[in-house]
């Protein structure tokens, strides 16, 4: 049968390295190579080992409802303003206490 094939440049070079090789004609050793994929069966597909995630109880959540960020901003503005400016020797203040 005479038909016209479409390789991909990396499977067409690796068919033209094994030709080379084996010093065989260009269609002798295409019809091995395919002869040899279609004989041999498909390897089953192996399942991968599933991954589970531990939870890990974080406790309650100390911001309000996470749904509406403009409560949590406000929330956070407030929290910051109630926080004490740490002061260092020559008083520049280098951020808010550890909340």
């Amino acid at each position: 049968m005479r038909t016209t094939l479409t390789l991909d440049d990396d499977v067409a070079a690796a068919l033209e390295r094994l030709r080379d090789k084996e010093k065989k004609p260009f269609k002798q050793v295409v019809n091995e190579t395919l002869r040899r994929g279609l004989a041999k069966p498909a390897a089953p597909r192996r399942r991968q080992a599933r991954f589970e995630t531990r939870a890990l109880d974080l406790g309650p959540c100390l911001l309000p409802s996470l749904d509406n960020i403009g409560e949590v901003l406000d929330y956070l503005d407030e929290v910051e303003a109630a926080t004490p400016i740490t002061e260092v020797a020559e008083g520049d203040a280098v951020g808010r206490a550890k909340r």
